[in-house]
């Protein structure tokens, strides 16, 4: 078998035969749409929440961190599988290239004798069955001479149809396909596992006011301590960016292009806890490149004065109206907090 039930999930296993092309589990990486997050949202079970526990199918952190651990040792092992069959696909070209250029070559002596000896030596035996002779298109080019492409009604060449593509080479192609995509799921996997989060970004973000008081252990300031440096460097990595040599110009390019690629990353969160700490902090980066471009005259201001009307702090007057979201995550969530403290104390 190429695969396990997990639950209702179904889990890769390493292939150890040699047809892989049939085997299901190589199914999704065949497929024109493939994409790595979603991949690993279908693959991987979903994350147990707090206020979700009757859910069967759902796991907890630990839980899920190990299934995640066996998917990608179990990817990495059928990659090695890969580049094995590549190898050997490719030892076997090498091998039997050589033998193929001398057989060719012997058939193409052997064509240029019967060639010869029919045009030549044969000739007045071949003008007693054939009065005109031989036509000029079996007639051999000489060695001087060269061959001459069928020429098209738009006035280009023609070469002559090859032959059709062995098995072997549109295999190794898929192959090539496969392995391409599963270095792709396991470079990404790397990537969101080398992202975390600091546990004061994941309150914030999980719940609209937290009961529990924080945190104080020794793993819980190492995982913060951890996660904010990881935050601080891609921050500095943008910043880093937007100061590049040049006009500004690229660098803002260059700048937009990785929070591009960390707002594709952050999609394989999509349905968890951590998504909207995540798109709260890209939309953070978002807006210092935003700004960036303001300030080198790359934006108009009129962008700069709408978003500064919308953020407007409410009076007290409009303590009693539905809170109205904000398009900036933290400052909306000060709001909110602020509107429930002044509707408890005017009750």
């Amino acid at each position: 078998m190429a695969s396990t039930q997990n639950g209702n999930r179904q889990i890769a296993v390493p292939i150890t035969n040699r047809n892989m092309l049939t085997d299901n589990a190589l199914q999704p990486f065949r497929a024109d749409s493939f994409d790595p997050a979603d991949y690993l949202n279908t693959t991987l079970p979903p994350l147990r929440l707090q206020s979700d526990e009757r859910s069967t199918t759902a796991l907890s952190l630990a839980e899920l961190l190990s299934h995640a651990q066996t998917l990608l040792s179990q990817l990495s092992a059928q990659t090695s599988q890969m580049s094995d069959n590549l190898t050997q696909l490719t030892d076997d070209i090498l091998r039997s290239g050589g033998r193929l250029a001398y057989e060719v070559e012997v058939l193409r002596g052997d064509s240029a004798t019967l060639s010869e000896e029919v045009a030549e030596g044969l000739k007045t035996e071949v003008a007693h069955f054939v009065p005109g002779g031989l036509p000029s298109s079996s007639r051999r080019p000489s060695k001087n001479e060269q061959p001459v492409n069928e020429t098209t009604k738009d006035g280009g060449t023609q070469e002559q149809p090859s032959t059709g593509e062995p098995a072997y080479i549109a295999h190794l192609r898929t192959l090539s396909l496969v392995r391409s995509r599963m270095d792709k799921v396991v470079r990404v996997f790397g990537e969101a596992m080398d992202w975390t989060l600091p546990p004061s970004e994941l309150s914030v973000a999980s719940s609209f006011i937290s009961v529990s008081g924080p945190d104080s252990s020794a793993e819980s300031q190492s995982r913060e301590e951890k996660g904010q440096e990881k935050l601080k460097k891609l921050r500095d990595e943008i910043a880093d960016l937007l100061l590049g040599n040049g006009d500004g110009r690229d660098g803002v390019e260059a700048a937009q292009k990785r929070v591009e690629e960390l707002r594709e990353l952050a999609k394989v969160w999509k349905g968890t806890i951590e998504e909207k700490a995540r798109v709260r902090f890209i939309e953070g980066l978002y807006k210092i490149v935003e700004d960036r471009q303001k300030s080198l005259g790359l934006l108009p201001d009129k962008v700069s004065t709408a978003s500064q009307s919308e953020l407007k702090v409410p009076k007290m007057d409009d303590a009693r109206q539905m809170p109205r979201q904000s398009s900036e995550g933290g400052r909306g969530f000060i709001e909110n907090l602020q509107r429930i403290r002044n509707n408890i104390y005017l009750e």
